[in-house]
């Protein structure tokens, strides 16, 4: 069993601090964005227009992270007291994904780039990066609780030891998505794949293994997940972003570059 370890916040002034969470978002953020821009330059792409498409997904992925959280993963809090629900930073995952594509599609309409699918992977190459230090973010705060559990990965909660899901899909990340995404991004240069299977691999790989994941999450009374017809919001996610993955699939193996 691993012990329940809190990393302290580091009080600034005022109700301001810095939190552990944050620090690693924002790591991860700077790191991703870093190499999107470093492989933009590699892929031979405008690096400015790259760097606009990033904000046209991080602005939009962070409002809809924000906003998702209290709409489908805490909509009683919405009910019991009102836009004050809003007033804790929480961010959901797969709301800020959901956004965040959102936002891409709303540039690729203005903008109009001519390689859809390799501007897809550069991005999401540093998405995953980023994506990997949230996830360790989530489980140094432990902010996603599972069902009690003997697992020897579970962490030992204060009231028992429970699966810690932040945990376990950072280190499915880490070992599994992060390399993945990398080996991707050298078999292109040496241009044995064709563009796109970066989006692939995220609906794909990611989707079905965070599906799963969310069986053992705790419920709403503990600060888990709200149900709708026993799945939880993530898991509805995960079968949207699962069949638009088999679609970037079949458009790959079609040689289309859209």
């Amino acid at each position: 069993m691993i012990p329940y370890i809190e990393l302290p916040s580091i009080p600034l002034f005022g109700s301001l601090a810095i939190q552990p969470f944050g620090v690693l978002l924002a790591t991860g953020i700077y790191l991703g964005v870093q190499k999107i821009k470093s492989r933009a330059k590699e892929r031979g792409l405008n690096v400015d227009a790259v760097q606009a498409a990033v904000s046209w997904c991080l602005i939009p992925g962070f409002i809809g992270a924000f906003f998702l959280e209290v709409l489908l993963y805490e909509p009683m809090r919405l009910f019991q007291e009102g836009l004050a629900a809003f007033s804790q930073p929480n961010l959901s995952s797969y709301g800020g994904l959901f956004s965040a594509t959102l936002g891409f599609f709303a540039y690729l309409k203005k903008y109009k780039p001519k390689n859809i699918a390799l501007l897809s992977d550069v991005l999401l190459e540093g998405a995953v990066i980023g994506f990997t230090f949230g996830r360790l973010g989530c489980a140094v705060v432990h902010d996603h609780p599972g069902i009690a559990t003997n697992f020897f990965l579970g962490v030992k909660f204060p009231d028992m030891t429970r699966h810690d899901l932040g945990l376990y899909e950072f280190l499915f990340i880490a070992a599994i998505l992060l390399p993945t995404s990398q080996w991707i991004a050298r078999t292109y240069s040496a241009k044995k794949i064709q563009a796109g299977y970066q989006r692939v691999l995220l609906c794909l790989v990611y989707a079905p293994v965070r599906f799963l994941l969310e069986f053992l999450r705790a419920d709403a009374s503990i600060a888990g997940d709200t149900r709708y017809l026993g799945l939880t919001p993530a898991q509805y996610f995960s079968v949207l972003f699962f069949g638009y993955g088999i679609y970037l699939l079949k458009i790959n193996r079609n040689q289309k570059a859209i």
